[in-house]
Parts: C-alpha cells; sequence; structure tokens
C-alpha cells in the first residue's frame, strides 16, 4: 500500500517517526511535513510566500520532505508536486502528541490536514495520543503507531464516503476498548493575559472545564474512560434543519 504520513508536530516528531518506522515494514511510505511544528493552525493555507521544501534523512531509508508550511500546504503540496506521479492508497495524518477530541478539531492542523487528504480524493486518517482532561507526553508513541499497523488494512477497506474522514484518539494508558464515537463540544475558561515580561504582549490561556450535554456517545466522555475513540468526520458543515426551517425567517430583498 501507498501511503502518505504528514503532522503539525513537525517533520521529526516522534510521533510520525514512529509510524512511518512501523508501516514501512510492509507499505510504500512517504513523508511530507512541516519544518517546525504548526500545532493550532487549522485548515491554513501559506499564500503570501512561495514555499520551499527539502528532502531529509529519515528512519529505514524513507522518502521524507521537510516543508515550511501549513499541514495543509504539506498535504497540497506532497500530492500536485512532490508525489504527483503516484496517488496514495492513504494518507495519514499524525500520531499528534495530545488528543484532539471535541470541538477542537476546528484548530487542529492534524485533523486538517487528514480532511484536506479527502478534500483531495485520498482517504484520510488523523490519529492522536492523549486523553481528554489529562497531559499528555511524547513517549510510547510506538504503541499507537503498532495500533495503526494492525487495523490499516481495515481502515483501508472500509467505505467511507467522500470528504469523510476518520479522527482517532489512542489513550495514554493501556486502552479499554475501542468506542466507535460523536464529536463532543468543550468548554473553556479562556482568557488573554499580559505577558509578565514583554508589555502589551498578551498570551491566549485556558483549560477545558466541561463539555456541553450530549448524548453518552460522545468522544470525550469515551476517552475520559481511557478507550480508543473513532469518529467520523466529514467537511460538510450545513446544518440542514436550519437550512429546511430558514425560508420562514422572513428574509427580505429590497430592489
Amino acid at each position: 500500500m501507498r501511503i502518505l504520513l504528514t503532522n503539525d508536530d513537525g517533520i521529526y516528531a516522534p510521533g510520525i517517526v514512529s509510524l512511518a518506522k512501523a508501516l514501512s515494514k510492509e507499505h510504500q511510505i512517504i513523508v511530507a511535513a512541516p519544518n517546525c511544528e504548526k500545532s493550532g493552525f487549522s485548515h491554513a493555507l501559506t499564500l503570501s510566500k512561495p514555499l520551499k521544501y527539502a528532502e531529509v534523512d529519515y528512519p529505514n531509508g524513507i522518502e521524507a520532505y521537510s516543508v515550511d508550511g501549513m499541514p495543509a500546504d504539506c498535504v497540497k503540496f506532497a500530492l500536485l508536486h512532490i508525489g504527483k506521479h503516484y496517488k496514495p492508497d492513504l494518507l495519514i495524518s499524525g500520531i499528534n502528541s495530545g488528543c484532539n477530541l471535541g470541538s477542537d478539531i476546528m484548530y487542529s492542523g492534524t485533523v486538517s490536514a487528514a480532511v484536506d487528504g479527502a478534500y483531495m480524493g485520498i482517504k484520510s486518517v488523523a490519529i492522536s495520543r492523549g486523553e481528554y482532561g489529562r497531559r499528555h507526553s511524547d513517549e510510547h508513541m510506538d504503541e499507537v503507531a503498532a495500533f495503526m499497523a494492525d487495523n490499516i488494512q481495515a481502515i483501508y477497506e472500509y467505505h467511507l464516503p467522500k470528504y469523510t474522514i476518520l479522527n482517532i484518539n489512542y489513550p495514554v494508558a493501556e486502552p479499554a476498548g475501542i468506542a466507535f464515537t460523536s464529536m463532543g463540544v468543550n468548554i473553556y475558561d479562556d482568557g488573554y493575559y499580559e505577558d509578565e515580561k514583554v508589555a502589551g504582549h498578551f498570551w491566549l490561556r485556558g483549560k477545558s472545564v466541561s463539555f456541553d450535554p450530549m448524548p453518552d456517545t460522545v468522544d470525550m466522555l469515551w476517552s475520559q474512560k481511557g478507550y480508543v475513540t473513532i469518529t467520523p468526520i466529514k467537511l460538510d458543515r450545513t446544518d440542514y434543519d436550519v437550512l429546511k426551517n430558514l425560508p420562514t425567517a422572513g428574509f427580505k430583498l429590497k430592489i
């Protein structure tokens, strides 16, 4: 199988290196990832300057490229330029350091890179390591990589609808099982705090304090229980119930 790997933690982040080594034993791997950490950049693209890239040394002689752009840039650049002569069978974004659960995926470069892959016609998966409400580390990424290697065929053979990805979150501790979940909504106590050393400079700070009451199928709840969560995420964000009722809202157009 031909597999394109990317992430938002950077080309040499432990997660993507572990994943590349594990999958290269049986698959053809190409890596295209940011040259430094680009967490939280969501689906941003580099439009104000040209992209640069370089082939880099990688374990097991894997073909790998460092791109000075965002995660979504890496996907587009890999599919339209670096690897344009062969179409990957699968795109995997990760392994991210820290969970990507609930509404946090709006900001996630990891998830957005996978969504861009699906948008461009490649079956795509985002994989992260972490649990809702717990601190994370870069340790034990090999366990997550082994999980992906064990399940790669099932992922590839499952028929995902067009423009839909799988968002997978693997817990820090030994998994209690696998839960197929819906996406939750995180509630934060965010605020902007002035830098202690530089006046007029502010940092966004906050922590997740709860999540919106929703059915007991939400990803954050199952993550707290120590499960691997698997959530299908689609590009189409239309609220069809609202759309159906909008014509009765009284909008007017004066000509």
